[in-house]
């Protein structure tokens, strides 16, 4: 007879573990599930964040190529406009030479021509 109340007891710790094992899976269950919520949210912000920075670096790497661009077209037009100047003033400084030595040889020839010696001051 003493069996009997020793049964019931066990038979109520067995029905009590039993639903405290029923609830905590439950309960597991319910945190596991919103943590794979939070976590789909949580990738989604990530990837959002993530593309928006590419994007922008995107973006400023086809500014920089193209003000690179523009430096590079600047700069060419810069020197051979700094070739064309320095050929003109060759051009000028030759033209220059060639008057002075045309201007030279032509009182040489005077000189010759008069028979005088020139001074240091001047010729006349």
């Amino acid at each position: 007879m003493a069996d009997a109340p020793r049964q019931a007891r066990q038979v109520k710790k067995e029905e009590v573990e039993t639903k405290v094992s029923a609830w905590q899976t439950a309960e597991v269950a319910k945190i596991n599930n919103r943590f794979k919520r939070e976590e789909v949210v949580i990738n989604g912000w990530e990837t959002e964040q993530v593309e928006k920075a590419s994007a922008w670096l995107k973006k400023i790497e086809r500014k920089l190529d193209e003000q690179r661009a523009k430096a590079i077209e600047k700069t060419q037009n810069d020197m051979a406009k700094a070739r064309r100047k320095a050929e003109e003033k060759r051009a000028s400084a030759e033209a220059k030479r060639g008057l002075k030595l045309a201007k030279v040889l032509e009182l040489a020839n005077f000189m010759k021509a008069v028979g005088r010696v020139p001074t240091k001051r001047s010729f006349f």
